[in-house]
């Protein structure tokens, strides 16, 4: 079995994306196609912010299932492509892509004609489409008229088990690894939010830079402390390294990541994704500038609790199965 990819986590064949987030997306992805189809299956990953090439063609014209893997990417015009570039090729070479975990762009993007069109020429009329949050449904349902469509939630959420979750602390942890958005600045409540992490963890702060301009950014602010290598695979051994961590940051993703290694979480929201995330799912979040109810939440006794579409997830996955005969039982469902 070859499995072809659409991946945001590559910006080119060569080049990976400037935000880890994405790599974080790709992670989760290739873990539930390996989980459905089997460790030892052929998953080949294209970029999703390159207009495909000879290569990405030829991968195309080679795999059995072809799956748009997550991250915003569905909004469409015809100029100035934003993260999805498709072009004259991918018009011509896409067909019967499978959607997982996908979500719309923002709020003040609308559905038009040509996304309409689009949906209805490469993706799949034959398999269900795994979309992100019910804002995302609605539009890909309702404005892109795509017949096959559920809000699964994020596949990076997927592994968030009700006994892992209950296994995360409740009180305030001995540190608190924190993050913050480059392309989403608001100095006055970013630098609010240093000073309240840094009074309330006794300057226990680790700083994790996952896009390209935070680092920069955050020591814009004034921070001097210390700063976790900007990789992922830096983030997940210190996750992996026993110390009770609370997490706190503007970054979605990593606060997800967080959740999966039972860090206690709450993640700023600045955008829709957040937000549409945290009304399904119950995600931890709080409103950018609450800072009552940030500073309740580091000095509380709250739990995380995570509310999963298990139905909806499986739903997804078993619609594979009968391709996927090795693998039906080693499924994990949250």
């Amino acid at each position: 079995m070859k499995i072809g990819l659409i991946d945001p986590a590559l910006y080119s064949d060569e080049v990976t994306s400037p935000n880890i987030g994405d790599q974080v997306i790709s992670r989760a992805v290739h873990r539930e196609l390996r989980l459905i189809f089997g460790e030892s299956t052929d998953i080949a990953a294209i970029p999703s912010h390159q207009y495909p090439n000879r290569h990405s063609l030829k991968v195309l014209e080679d795999a059995d299932y072809v799956f748009v893997g997550g991250s915003n990417l569905l909004w469409f015009r015809w100029l100035f492509p934003a993260s999805w570039k498709i072009g004259p090729l991918g018009l011509i070479h896409y067909r019967n892509l499978i959607l997982l975990g996908v979500g719309w762009g923002a709020y003040n993007i609308k559905a038009n004609i040509y996304g309409r069109w689009l949906c209805g020429v490469i993706l799949s009329k034959n398999y269900h489409h795994s979309v992100r949050d019910s804002f995302t449904h609605r539009i890909v349902e309702h404005e892109l008229r795509v017949p096959k469509v559920i809000n699964t939630a994020c596949p990076t959420m997927w592994c968030l088990t009700d006994g892992l979750i209950g296994s995360i602390h409740r009180h305030k942890g001995d540190e608190c690894i924190f993050s913050l958005t480059d392309y989403s600045k608001n100095p006055q409540l970013d630098g609010q939010l240093i000073r309240d992490l840094t009074d309330c963890y006794a300057g226990r702060l680790l700083f994790w830079p996952q896009g390209d301009g935070d680092l920069e950014y955050c020591k814009s602010l004034g921070y001097t402390g210390r700063v976790i290598d900007r990789s992922l695979s830096s983030l997940l051994h210190l996750l992996s390294s026993g110390t009770q961590f609370d997490y706190v940051g503007t970054r979605l993703h990593a606060g997800i990541l967080c959740l999966e290694h039972c860090i206690r979480t709450l993640i700023v929201s600045i955008d829709n994704r957040a937000q549409e995330i945290a009304d399904d799912t119950g995600l931890p979040i709080v409103g950018r500038g609450d800072r009552a109810s940030l500073l309740k939440w580091i000095d509380g006794d709250i739990g995380n609790g995570i509310r999963l579409p298990i139905g909806e997830i499986e739903r997804w996955r078993v619609q594979f199965r009968k391709i996927a005969p090795t693998a039906t039982t080693s499924i994990n469902t949250p």
